[in-house]
C-alpha cells in the first residue's frame, strides 16, 4: 500500500469535485440550448 499524503489527496480531491462542477454547467447550458 501506497501512503497517501493528506494535502495531495485533498487538492486531487478538490480538482475532481471542481471538474464535475463544470461538466454540471456543461450539460446545464446543452440542455437549455437544444
Amino acid at each position: 500500500m501506497y501512503k497517501i499524503n493528506n494535502q495531495t489527496f485533498y487538492k486531487a480531491t478538490e480538482a475532481i469535485q471542481n471538474s464535475s462542477i463544470i461538466a454540471n454547467e456543461v450539460l446545464i447550458e446543452w440542455k437549455i440550448k437544444h
